[in-house]
């Protein structure tokens, strides 16, 4: 049996604890009260939260909370030693305190499954509490990009949304990775931002502010990225401790700062899913794409006589992480040898002549066709999924 001293904990550590008891798929129920002069109806009523979850965790009001509701004179124990009184029967798990004037703000905070209400004597009923049924939760999502961020962020908003099948889960990214985004169906809406511009953001935080959402989740890690809902006013906001945080200083946004434990980012931004409730950090995931997109894109690749093939991103938005040319001919070289595949680069506006410099080496240029293309995703499914995320232009090497 535990310690009474041991269920009596602060509320940013329950909050970790609950999320650990919601990762096994046990139910959480919460009850709340005074308990000033504890006696047999508290009793019941506990037993009775209970006996309806696999959790219960108790919300004792705080020493002004009390004073306000029952006016001077009360309480007639300080709050540590009803809290203790309340720690000490089996029933309880967890004990928390609260000082503000009702319980709607732990509740939003702790997100349990259900509230057990305690029925006063004069109320006609046969059992001592009112079973409610929490809100579905809400959840802001933040990961502006790019290409192979918004990529390794899928696995962990697909855990989300396993675990939260009825959440609403909106998504806010840059205009140009919106399609991208969609092409996941993982979010419920999908808000637009440009960062570069004041007009675009103060339109987005303005946004955020309307809404109320359960908590904000920063996959992104960086300044501009921490403060929208920060700014948006989201009460609880999830990002990457100071170890694992890219940009110096941007943890002290956030209320829950998660220490990874995993290597991979993808397995990173699992934890934060986690952070927030999510059984599994990470979910399996499947891209949707318009027909008459795949059927055009399969025709373009058969024009050119390929059939099976993998896609290379040669490019990037920070130059200084891009291979040298030179590797990208002899990757393709290596993979049509030992694999039989041929190679389809995508790329994006303004960086024609970053792929022609590839291309061109160790190869000839006349071995390249281009192919004008609008920005879309394209995905089939076969044995594996091939994916070819972004495409402006399509420049293919005939092998």
């Amino acid at each position: 049996m535990r310690e009474a001293a041991s269920k009596f904990v602060a509320r940013d550590v329950l909050r970790e604890k609950l999320a650990e008891h919601k990762r096994r798929g046990q139910h959480i129920v919460f009850a709340n009260g005074c308990f000033d002069t504890l006696h047999v109806g508290h009793i019941r009523y506990l037993e009775g939260a209970r006996s309806q979850g696999d959790v219960l965790v108790v919300g004792v009001n705080a020493d002004s909370s009390v004073c306000n509701l029952k006016g001077p004179g009360r309480p007639i124990l300080d709050e540590n030693a009803r809290a203790q009184l309340v720690a000490a029967l089996r029933c309880v798990d967890y004990v928390v305190l609260f000082a503000e004037p009702n319980v709607e703000a732990l509740l939003e905070e702790l997100r349990p499954d259900a509230h057990a209400k305690r029925i006063t004597p004069r109320e006609s009923c046969s059992n001592p509490f009112e079973r409610r049924r929490m809100p579905d939760q809400r959840f802001l999502v933040v990961r502006l990009g790019s290409l192979g961020d918004i990529a390794h962020t899928f696995p962990a908003v697909a855990g989300l949304r396993e675990s939260f099948p009825e959440a609403e889960i909106v998504w806010v990214t840059h205009p140009r990775w919106k399609a991208l985004v969609e092409s996941s169906e993982l979010a419920t809406d999908i808000w637009e931002t440009e960062t570069r511009s004041y007009h675009s953001l103060r339109e987005i935080i303005g946004r955020i502010r309307k809404e109320h959402f359960t908590a904000a989740i920063d996959y992104q890690g960086l300044w501009k990225s921490a403060a929208l809902p920060f700014l948006g006013g989201v009460s609880r906001r999830i990002g990457f401790s100071s170890q694992t945080i890219r940009e110096f200083g941007v943890p002290i946004l956030y209320t829950d700062r998660v220490r990874c434990a995993h290597t991979h980012i993808a397995d990173q931004n699992g934890e934060l899913s986690q952070r927030v409730g999510a059984r599994n950090g990470v979910g399996p995931v499947t891209l949707s794409v318009p027909s008459i997109q795949e059927v055009f894109v399969l025709q373009l690749l058969r024009g050119f006589g390929i059939e099976q093939y993998i896609v290379l991103s040669p490019a990037g938005g920070w130059r200084s992480k891009c291979w040298p040319p030179e590797r990208y001919g002899v990757l393709c070289q290596k993979i049509r040898a030992s694999l039989g595949l041929r190679c389809v680069l995508n790329y994006g506006p303004g960086e024609d002549e970053l792929i022609s410099a590839r291309l061109e080496r160790p190869q000839s240029p006349s071995s390249v066709r281009r192919i004008p293309r609008e920005t879309v995703p394209i995905a089939r499914e076969t044995a594996r999924t091939r994916l070819l995320p972004s495409i402006s232009f399509c420049a293919v090497r005939m092998r």
